[in-house]
């Protein structure tokens, strides 16, 4: 359980700092961005279990 929610946390702070640098070339709405971000973990802790 703490390993994945290590992982979980180190996945959003991954997902935002490349939002932050690939902002100005893809800067999609924010519930696209949300719902991305949530497929993104799903995908991360699939991979990472």
């Amino acid at each position: 359980m703490k390993e994945n929610k290590w992982l979980d946390d180190m996945g959003f702070i991954l997902e935002l700092v490349y939002k932050f640098i690939h902002r100005g070339k893809y800067d999609p709405s924010l519930s696209h961005r949300g719902r991305s971000h949530l497929n993104n973990l799903q995908i991360r802790s699939q991979v990472y279990v």
